[in-house]
């Protein structure tokens, strides 16, 4: 199966998964005695391209705020929860007000909502209760989506690309390049996280990797690892 994948050109980043997920497999059955040793112990990680991803800076995350506070103001809610929260736009879509404990600043993504088909969890930020207080989820019945049909908090489900294409219309309006996207607020978030000085762990934790080397190439992506200590300190 894996020497199938190897021949079909896939990105280096899916084959370190798949090989991650299969090593963990046999590495059981090793343990239990069901076989001599890992096949899969051996396989160097394959190269992966982490590419770059694009934050917004502060004035840009200013001047988006103030326009679509005058314009779409529901999706203005939907970013901050993005920036907030961490939480991919199609996950968001797909969480009703259930998923949330306002009591424990909890927010959890059952296994069915989840990208990575698992239950997961992430905190509420103090900075963001006033954004969620101002929701009054409470008011809502729990099967309700908290992002439903046309960013209202309701019982019909809503369009990921109708999302896309609302926030586009203010890139656009506010002559924005193509780099920019709605991902674009989540690599905001971790920029300021890290900036701010909170440590990759806890970044880790409230972007949901499986691993803290999944979320150094995320830093790396964003232009956060530099190595300032060799670069001044080096003679």
């Amino acid at each position: 199966f894996f020497d199938s994948l190897q021949k079909q050109k896939l990105a280096g980043k899916t084959l370190n998964g798949h090989k991650g997920q299969l090593s963990i497999f046999f590495n059981m059955m090793a343990d239990r005695d069901l076989i001599a040793k890992n096949p899969f112990s051996k396989i160097k990680p394959y190269p992966e391209n982490t590419g770059r991803n694009i934050a917004y800076s502060d004035e840009q995350k200013e001047d988006l705020i103030k326009h679509m506070k005058a314009n779409n103001y529901r999706l203005y809610i939907f970013t901050q929860w993005i920036y907030f929260t961490c939480i991919r736009p199609i996950e968001l879509l797909r969480l009703r007000v259930g998923n949330v404990d306002l009591k424990n600043k909890n927010i959890v993504i059952y296994s069915d909502q989840s990208k990575n088909k698992k239950m997961e969890s992430v905190v509420i930020p103090d900075a963001f209760m006033p954004i969620i207080t101002e929701m009054k989820l409470q008011d809502h019945p729990k099967s309700d989506y908290i992002f439903g049909l046309c960013l209202e908090t309701t019982a019909l489900p809503y369009n990921r690309n109708s999302v896309s294409l609302a926030f586009g219309k203010v890139l656009n309006a506010l002559k924005y390049g193509s780099d920019y996207t709605l991902y674009s607020w989540k690599h905001t978030s971790v920029v300021n996280a890290f900036n701010a000085g909170i440590n990759p762990y806890a970044i880790q934790r409230q972007l949901r990797h499986h691993s803290l080397d999944e979320t150094m190439r995320y830093l790396k992506s964003l232009g956060l690892l530099r190595n300032d200590e060799f670069g001044s300190k080096m003679k």
